[in-house]
């Protein structure tokens, strides 16, 4: 791996090999694609990510860069896994392959790939329902867990609101265990 390619925070490497994580960093008012992905690495990342179930979640504002600009290396080293943020491995926006965007993903199927767990049958109904609404909106129903999660935005604070939107996603992927 190039220096540049750790210069510009998109080394798939680092994040194929896993690493102890004691921060998850995502960005302000998470998605729903994001809320499942940080809730799939604490249900099945820990062999992956000693630490993550127990990991805090802190908050970002800068995109798909890091809060300093420096690497993602870097970040790796004080324990932080960017999700959905960040330009990491598990960024879609990112522009990992030189590309631009990773077409066709949310941070969640990201997760889903990275952690090796495509066969969950729980998975089958809920990551295709996920994918589609980050990649093309819930249609406006105002019962919609992507609206939901927006009202919790509203109603309280932010660190609050994700622990508790993140109990309603782990209720819904162990139904469908």
């Amino acid at each position: 791996m190039s220096q540049q390619q750790l210069q510009n925070g998109r080394d798939q490497v680092v994040g194929s090999a896993g690493f102890p994580v004691e921060t998850i960093m995502t960005h302000v008012n998470p998605h729903e694609d994001e809320l499942w992905a940080i809730s799939m690495l604490r249900e099945h990342g820990e062999e992956k990510y000693p630490g993550i179930s127990e990991a805090d979640i802190t908050f970002s504002t800068t995109g798909n860069t890091t809060p300093d600009g420096k690497p993602v290396a870097d970040w790796v080293a004080k324990k932080v896994l960017f999700v959905g943020t960040g330009g990491g491995h598990l960024d879609e926006h990112s522009k990992i392959t030189g590309q631009g965007a990773v077409q066709g993903e949310c941070t969640f199927s990201l997760v889903v790939k990275d952690l090796g767990i495509e066969d969950d049958p729980a998975l089958r109904r809920i990551l295709p329902c996920v994918k589609e609404n980050d990649l093309h909106g819930s249609q406006g129903d105002m019962f919609s867990f992507s609206e939901t999660v927006k009202k919790y935005y509203r109603q309280m604070p932010m660190a609050e609101a994700v622990e508790k939107l993140l109990e309603i996603v782990k209720v819904h992927y162990q139904d469908q265990v």
